[in-house]
C-alpha cells in the first residue's frame, strides 16, 4: 500500500468515469482537468493519510491531509488516475528555456531579453532561498500543514528578502503543488497577451466578462471593466492630436482622454452611466504607451521644458541668422582634442568651423 502512491506523482480527476457513472448522479461533474500533486505518502507515519496539493495557479492553496478511505470531490481515490507529473514539459517551461537561449545571443537587439532573463533568474533564486530558509526548521512541512509553524519565522523571511508575507505563502504553496523544483516557481508571463481577444463594444465585453477583470475597485463593486476596441480607436485619434503646445502632464492627458471617451460612449448611448464604465489610470497608461510616440512619452514623463533643453533635435544652417544678402556674420575655428583612428591612415585631428 505504501508503494502505491509516490511523491510528486499526480492524481488526475476521473472525468471519463464521471460521464459513465449515472448511479450517483455524477454525470454533471466538472469537465475541467483537475489534478492533485502527491506531496507526501504516507503522512504522519500513517498509511491511511496522504498529503495532497491542488494544481491551480489561479487559486493556489497550501497542501491538505486526506484520508484514503474518504471520497475526494465525490470520487474514491482509487478512481483517480495516477500519472507522472508532466508540468515540466508545459508552456511556461518552454518559454523560460527559449528566453534564456535568446538572451545568450550576442546581437544588440537581444539586450532587452538578456535583462529580462537576468531579472527572472534573480527572482527564482530569491524564492528558492526563501523556501530553503522555511525548510531549515525540523518537520517544517508537518508544522505548516497543521498550522503550527512559527509565524515569527515567516515574518523574518519576508523581512529578510523585502517581500510581502503573502508572497512567501504563495511561493511555498506553488513549490509543493508543482513538483518541488525551481521550475515550479516560473511566473505565468508566457500567457501575457494570449487567450483573450479585444471585444468590439461594451455589450460584447459585458457578455464575455460579466464580472470584469483584474482587481476589484475600492468601493467594493465590480472589477475594472474590459478595454474594448472603441478605447483603442479613441486613443489612436487622441494621440494624433498631441503637440508641444497641448497639455502634456499625465493627469491632464488622462482627464482629456476620459472626456473624449465619454463623448464617444454617450454618442452611441445617450443614457449611459459614465461612472460604471470609466477606465482606470493603469488602463489609460497601457493604451497611452502603445499609441503615443517616444517623443510624447518623454514629454509626458519629464515635461516640455526638459525635452526642449535636453532631448529635442537642434537643426539649423549657416545662413539661419542672416536677415538679408549684404548682412555680415562671423566665422571662427577651434581645435578639439578629438582624434579619428584608422587602420589605413595615421590619426587625424578634427577642426570644427563655427559660424
Amino acid at each position: 500500500m505504501v508503494l502505491k502512491y509516490l511523491k510528486n506523482q499526480v492524481l488526475k480527476y476521473p472525468v471519463k468515469n464521471a460521464h459513465l457513472s449515472v448511479k450517483n448522479n455524477k454525470c454533471n461533474a466538472v469537465k475541467k482537468d483537475i489534478r492533485f500533486t502527491i506531496v507526501e505518502y504516507p503522512f504522519l507515519n500513517n498509511p491511511e493519510c496522504i498529503l495532497l496539493s491542488l494544481q491551480d495557479r489561479n487559486k493556489i492553496k497550501k497542501p491538505f491531509m486526506h484520508q484514503l478511505s474518504k471520497p475526494l470531490l465525490g470520487f474514491s481515490i482509487e478512481e483517480y488516475e495516477c500519472i507522472e507529473n508532466d508540468f515540466i514539459s508545459g508552456e511556461r517551461q518552454q518559454w523560460y528555456s527559449d528566453l534564456f537561449l535568446a538572451s545568450k545571443m550576442t546581437r544588440k537587439k537581444n539586450t532587452e531579453k538578456r535583462e529580462r532573463a537576468k531579472k527572472l533568474k534573480e527572482r527564482l533564486n530569491k524564492k528558492m532561498d526563501m523556501i530553503f530558509d522555511f525548510l531549515s526548521i525540523p518537520d517544517a512541512l508537518e508544522l505548516y500543514v497543521k498550522g503550527t509553524y512559527p509565524s515569527q519565522n515567516l515574518r523574518k523571511i519576508s523581512e529578510k528578502y523585502s517581500v510581502n508575507l503573502s508572497t512567501v505563502y504563495r511561493a511555498l504553496n506553488t513549490y509543493f503543488a508543482f513538483g518541488r523544483c525551481k521550475d515550479a516557481l516560473i511566473p505565468n508571463n508566457h500567457r501575457i497577451g494570449k487567450g483573450r481577444e479585444i471585444p468590439k463594444n461594451l455589450h460584447e465585453a459585458k457578455t464575455k466578462y460579466p464580472c470584469g477583470l483584474g482587481r476589484p475597485r475600492f468601493d467594493g463593486r465590480l472589477n475594472q471593466r474590459v478595454i474594448t476596441q472603441l478605447e483603442h480607436d479613441v486613443m489612436e485619434s487622441f494621440a494624433k492630436k498631441l503637440s508641444l503646445s497641448s497639455p502634456n502632464k499625465l493627469h491632464q492627458l488622462f482627464t482629456l482622454f476620459c472626456i473624449d471617451l465619454q463623448d464617444r460612449l454617450k454618442k452611441d448611448n445617450p443614457y449611459l452611466d459614465w461612472d460604471s464604465y470609466r477606465v482606470t489610470r493603469n488602463q489609460f497608461l497601457q493604451l497611452f504607451n502603445k499609441y503615443v510616440s517616444n517623443k510624447q512619452l518623454s514629454i509626458a514623463n519629464k515635461g516640455v521644458k526638459n525635452y526642449k533643453n535636453n532631448q529635442r533635435a537642434l537643426t539649423s544652417s549657416a545662413r539661419h541668422n542672416i536677415p538679408f544678402p549684404t548682412a555680415r556674420y562671423e566665422i571662427d575655428s577651434t581645435t578639439l582634442d578629438l582624434y579619428l583612428q584608422s587602420l589605413f591612415t595615421s590619426s587625424l585631428r578634427v577642426i570644427v568651423y563655427i559660424i
